[in-house]
């Protein structure tokens, strides 16, 4: 053998050692057949990781030949540096091979590819070759290549890798599935299929431990036919859904899912008792929503945005006689059926409006609902748009309000309104408008009209003597005669107590006074019965021209009433027609209008008390004695005499307020000044007539006294003869009554008649006035001489004190002494002044 086929020989016979003892021959390895066609790439680098060999499947892996990695770095050819995620030189696993990378130990890494994309690869040190021979580059005519000169002694490492691209993204998704699994909020549980658990998520086993296990041992949230859910899943191999599942509060949504080739069945959960407390609130809002609309007693219908009904609620049933079933998709005119009183009016269509404007709209006035049977109701309409959560419109509500029984009490409040309730005649509220009409009338048309002003006499005697039931029958008997006597078309009204009025359309004076006297005469004919008693009761009439020239109702109803009473002065039940010179209607006229005069200075607080003193001749008294005197002011503090107002004030029954007034005012400057009133020896205030016979005067002087801080023997109230006469039970009484209290009596203007000497045994007073008209001309007529000493001489034997009025001279003065009166008051004497000079006066006698 020669020395070159001994080195053959020994390279032939170069050994690969890898951990397991196992020697080979690195040329052998390289040139055998299966190296190019092993399916993993395989490469041979030394220590510095320098690429020595490749196989087909690197170069098909790669996309590189040979001589492009043959001689090259593996670091530099396939780590590229481009890439921020890989590894530097020093670092990296192909550097000093035998260190970074231990035989069997398998890396993950990414190989570049000569078109430059990343390949993810598994890399396997799998074997190191060793050799000892250095080769020499020679013709080798047996494979017909060149060898390249090798290092003595020089280590391989062998290579594997593989494309786990595929794997490694199944692995990823693997645990993607598993980590969505596992973190799932949702319990997820697998079976088999004998209903053993097989996996549960972590959520799964949170909820059993939540809720446990039930009898069966299986999971309270599962199903109760949990064995036969999971057969029949397995069995039609479909899916199974929507299986709802309470357990302890809690409400559950299951999906099962087949798994064939495993034998398995996946259970997919869900908390759905958010849901079920939303559906329950959501449920009872609605019942909620229904009753209410069933309950209210409005008409509720929707529509949708083609105005077709889509509900009616069971009052739109009622009012417009279509029910539900029939109405729902049928247009909303034709369902409810809405019109104008005026047919010539026309319906807004607010459905229309309230969904194009997004705005409700409500109906000012009534509308007439016609029902599906023919009648109609009165109602009033307000539509409103309905919208989803994004603000668009998807119909409207309409809600119709039943107002025909309103309507019907509006119409029963306007008669009640305009008409009197006890005789069904317009009241004067009406009845002023309707003379405003007849005034304008007259005006444009020229048309003389007459206005009656009608006051029944002695109307008063049948309410007190038969009570008020007989006097509102008598009234309405009065009424249907009047209604007799007047002419179709003319206007009658009660303005209230015991008078009418009326007025007669195109009537000339001289008709309008024939028609007023035939009323007259028919009233006074008339026989009222009322339990066994008759009544025969009068009429007095103003009658009032209604011409061009008039433009004031309350002036035209002034005049008349004045004309009214100018009648009842003039006899009563008598007809008085008023002229425009016409004396008595002025008069009457001039005492209403002191009524609100007299008024308004009581609420102005216009009125103020005199005094005029009252001075003893014939008698010895101490202190002083003066009668109390009202005086009232007009707007500019100027004095009004009394003469001017209190006729007035007695003919409308406004003088009790005045001695209410009196009364309570003098009381109160007594109260104020003590010290005054210890040096006054009499006080006289004057009473009406009207106060003696009123209970409540009688309880009010009676609290006056009570309240009072100077002795009732102070006061003396004085009553006019007429008064007291005429009412002599009811003077008596009063007097009587207020006596007891301590104070004193006088009869005022005593001696217009002898006959009232029989009367002053049974009236308990203590001062008689004389008449001041038979005092005044007492110096020059002995007749009025001798009337005042008759007067005086029986005053005095009934042991009354004499008091002469009108004392206006001195002549006067001396004849009264010698008649020998007790007392004197007149201008001569002294005149009235004002209550608070009192104390000047008081001064003035102590020097």
């Amino acid at each position: 053998m020669t020395d070159k086929q001994q080195s053959n020989n020994q390279a032939s016979k170069s050994t690969l050692s890898n951990q397991d003892g196992c020697v080979m021959d690195k040329n052998l390895f390289i040139s055998h057949p299966l190296f190019d066609q092993w399916p993993d790439g395989l490469m041979v680098i030394n220590d510095e990781g320098v690429i020595f060999a490749v196989n087909e499947k690197t170069k098909e892996l790669l996309g590189y030949v040979s001589e492009e990695l043959e001689g090259h770095s593996v670091h530099s050819v396939l780590c590229g540096q481009a890439a921020d995620y890989q590894h530097k030189e020093e670092c990296c696993h192909f550097i000093n091979i035998n260190q970074q990378l231990p035989i069997n130990h398998i890396i993950d890494a990414w190989f570049i590819q000569k078109n430059g994309i990343y390949l993810h690869v598994d890399v396997k040190n799998v074997v190191h070759l060793f050799e000892s021979v250095l080769f020499c580059e020679t013709d080798n005519s047996a494979n017909g290549s060149a060898n390249k000169d090798i290092n003595n002694n020089a280590n391989y490492s062998v290579l594997s890798f593989q494309d786990c691209s595929t794997r490694r993204y199944s692995e990823k998704e693997l645990q993607r599935l598993a980590l969505f699994a596992e973190l799932n909020p949702s319990p997820i549980i697998e079976f088999n299929e004998q209903a053993l658990i097989y996996f549960s998520n972590p959520a799964m086993v949170a909820l059993i431990a939540d809720l446990g296990f039930d009898d069966k041992g299986l999971p309270c949230a599962l199903p109760d036919n949990i064995q036969t859910l999971i057969s029949k899943c397995l069995s039609s191999g479909m899916t199974l859904n929507n299986i709802e599942v309470e357990s302890n509060g809690r409400w559950f949504l299951w999906n099962f899912h087949p798994v064939l080739e495993r034998s398995l069945v996946q259970g997919y959960g869900m908390d759905i008792t958010w849901r079920k407390e939303a559906e329950e609130e959501l449920f009872t809002e609605k019942e909620r929503f229904l009753v209410t609309l069933d309950s209210i007693d409005d008409a509720v219908v929707t529509v949708d945005t083609n105005e077709c009904v889509t509900y009616l609620n069971p009052k739109a049933v009622e009012l417009t006689g279509w029910q539900s079933v029939e109405a729902i998709g049928r247009p909303f005119k034709q369902i409810v059926n809405l019109f104008n009183a005026d047919a010539r009016a026309s319906v807004d269509n607010f459905i229309q409006s309230s969904m194009v404007k997004n705005h409700s709209f409500r109906q000012s006035g009534s509308l007439l609902l016609a029902h599906r049977d023919g009648y109609v109701i009165s109602v009033k309409q307000a539509a409103s748009p309905m919208c989803d959560r994004f603000n668009n419109v998807i119909g409207a509500v309409i809600a119709l309000h039943d107002i025909t029984d309103a309507k019907k009490m509006e119409q029963s409040l306007s008669y009640q309104a305009t008409h009197d309730a006890l005789t069904h005649l317009i009241n004067r509220k009406e009845f002023e408008s309707r003379l405003q009409q007849s005034i304008e009338r007259s005006r444009v048309d020229k048309i003389l009209h007459a206005l009656l002003y009608m006051d029944l006499d002695n109307f008063k005697i049948i309410n007190d003597t038969c009570g008020h039931s007989a006097g509102d029958q008598l009234l309405r008997q009065i009424t249907k005669i009047l209604e007799e006597k007047l002419r179709r078309g003319d206007v009658l009204a009660r303005l209230g107590g015991d008078e009418f009025s009326a007025i007669l359309e195109g009537c000339p004076v001289e008709r309008a006074t024939i028609i007023a006297k035939d009323i007259c005469n028919e009233i006074q004919n008339y026989n009222f019965v009322w339990e066994a008693q008759s009544f025969n009761v009068g009429v007095s009439i103003g009658l009032v021209p209604i011409d061009e020239d008039c433009s004031d109702v309350n002036q035209l109803l002034s005049l008349a009433d004045s004309s009214c009473y100018a009648a009842k002065d003039m006899g009563r039940n008598r007809v008085h027609v008023y002229q425009d010179d016409d004396a008595d209607v002025m008069r009457k006229k001039g005492e209403m209008q002191w009524i609100s005069r007299i008024n308004k200075a009581l609420q102005e607080d216009r009125f103020v008390l005199y005094f005029q003193l009252i001075k003893p001749i014939n008698c010895e008294e101490t202190g002083l004695h003066f009668e109390v005197l009202i005086r009232m002011k007009d707007e500019h503090g100027n004095l009004i005499p009394p003469g001017a107002f209190l006729p007035a004030a007695e003919h409308y029954d406004l003088i009790k307020i005045l001695d209410h007034w009196v009364v309570r005012t003098a009381f109160t400057w007594l109260n104020e000044h003590p010290e005054l009133a210890e040096k006054i020896s009499l006080c006289s205030i004057n009473l009406s007539g009207n106060s003696i016979g009123d209970e409540h005067f009688m309880h009010h002087l009676v609290e006056q006294f009570r309240n009072c801080h100077f002795p009732a023997k102070k006061i003396c109230f004085e009553v006019t003869e007429t008064a007291a006469i005429s009412n002599l039970n009811v003077a008596s009484v009063f007097i009587d009554t207020i006596k007891e209290l301590g104070c004193s009596f006088s009869l005022d203007d005593f001696g217009s008649g002898m006959s009232s000497f029989g009367y002053l045994k049974q009236l308990n007073i203590d001062y008689l006035k004389i008449d001041g008209l038979f005092v005044k001309d007492i110096v020059i007529d002995p007749v009025d001489a001798a009337m005042v000493k008759s007067i005086n001489e029986v005053g005095q034997i009934m042991g009354l004190k004499t008091i002469a009025e009108y004392v206006e001279n001195d002549d006067i003065l001396e004849v009264i002494k010698e008649i020998g009166v007790d007392f004197v008051q007149g201008y001569g004497i002294s005149r009235p002044r004002p209550l608070d000079e009192i104390a000047q006066i008081l001064q003035e006698q102590v020097k």
